[in-house]
């Protein structure tokens, strides 16, 4: 049996660590509000916005000629329709991400796989920035429903 005052002292430390908990969620917030420093970046002061991701830092890849020709080439066998969705997305720090892994695994044993391709666009960029047909021994599975 539940002592009652045992049950009211665990119900009161809950009700007390409340607000310390809301203080630890709250802490980035709060210490923007206090330094006046925001943790927000605005489009004008972006070096890259898209993907849901911004940065204020130098983005590489948007000056890397092999990875834009990537990039474009990627998307032309997309139906235009599709083509249009993808782009208002602006997904090129995903390809970037992608494109940078496939050039430090391109070096190591065993095939490439991609589940999902839907156009394939991912699969063609990745081809032609690591320089894919150069891997004779290497095979690239596409898989989709």
């Amino acid at each position: 049996m539940d002592n009652p005052l045992a049950t009211f002292k665990q119900k009161l430390l809950k009700l007390l660590v409340l607000p310390i908990k809301l203080f630890h969620l709250n802490y980035l917030a709060l210490k923007q509000f206090a330094s006046g420093k925001r943790q927000y970046i605005k489009r004008t002061e972006a070096s890259y916005m898209g993907d849901d991701f911004a940065t204020v830092h130098y983005v590489a890849f948007k000056n890397d000629d092999l990875f834009k020709r990537s990039y474009t080439n990627a998307f032309i066998n997309v139906d235009e329709r599709d083509r249009k969705t993808i782009e208002n997305l602006d997904i090129q720090w995903r390809v970037h991400i992608v494109t940078w892994a496939a050039k430090q695994a391109i070096k190591l044993e065993g095939d490439f796989v991609e589940c999902g391709v839907w156009w394939g666009f991912l699969s063609r960029a990745i081809c032609e920035y690591v320089g894919f047909n150069e891997y004779k021994e290497k095979k690239f599975y596409l898989f989709d429903t």
